[in-house]
């Protein structure tokens, strides 16, 4: 026996003299039909959501690739213009731009000089290690005042995987606040300021090293984008089905 629910009464039927017949007659949904329509649209729902919550991932994807690509560009470009020894230190969910500073530094300039004649990153890593005798070293801290690089971070998004490999060699990112507490904790001295180590540097000779941030989907490892860069210092971007570009 069928079930119907939202009846309505079919409308009154006009006849050539105008006058009207009223028809008794009910017509409206089944349950299983109603059942049938709200399944449908949950499902369409669904599909609905997910194709826009996707899109809006790879909107993300393809805008962190492309904002680091031109910021490191700008960086590479700001330390050999100004003979400035600039680097990024990198976290899953960011970035932030470091400088060299060298003791009662005045001239910036000056920091050419500390990379002369080196020929690759690691052995640049090892020149700006901080020393013992603090008086006589330099250091790594924040870039301040710079218009275009700024500490920066990624809009929440637990799709958004950020991972490093240098030389091959696959570097393991965490988290900022994460890096920040790590730091902290090995401060013996409070009135110490933390020690900042990039992960990329960008020289005032133009150096620099092998390196691939890659920049893709948890749920789609293979949209994918990869900047890349050598030891002349050139900088590609590999967007999802394109070239190098």
């Amino acid at each position: 026996m069928w079930l119907r629910i939202l009846a309505y009464p079919k409308p009154k039927t006009k006849l050539r003299n105008n006058s009207f017949i009223q028809c008794n007659t009910w017509h409206g949904f089944t349950l299983i039909e109603l059942m049938v329509v709200i399944t449908v649209i949950a499902i369409l729902s669904g599909v609905v959501v997910f194709n826009v919550n996707f899109n809006s991932d790879k909107r993300q994807v393809q805008t962190v690739a492309r904002q680091l690509q031109q910021l490191t560009q700008v960086a590479s470009d700001e330390a050999l213009q100004l003979g400035r020894l600039l680097g990024v230190e990198l976290f899953t969910d960011g970035y932030r731009f470091l400088e060299w500073v060298e003791p009662n530094q005045v001239d910036p300039v000056s920091q050419s000089t500390k990379v002369s004649g080196v020929n690759s990153l690691s052995a640049l890593q090892v020149t700006t290690t901080n020393n013992s005798d603090e008086g006589q070293a330099g250091h790594w801290g924040l870039l301040k005042g710079d218009k275009y690089l700024k500490q920066q971070r990624f809009k929440k998004n637990e799709n958004l995987i950020v991972e490093l490999e240098i030389a091959d060699d696959r570097i393991d990112l965490l988290p900022m606040d994460a890096v920040n507490r790590i730091k902290e904790k090995k401060l013996s001295d409070k009135n110490k300021k933390l020690v900042y180590q990039p992960h990329l540097i960008f020289s005032p000779s133009g150096e620099g090293e092998d390196f691939k941030l890659i920049v893709y989907l948890k749920n789609d490892s293979q949209y994918q984008y990869i900047l890349s860069g050598d030891v002349l210092g050139r900088l590609s971007l590999t967007e999802p089905g394109k070239d190098k570009k």
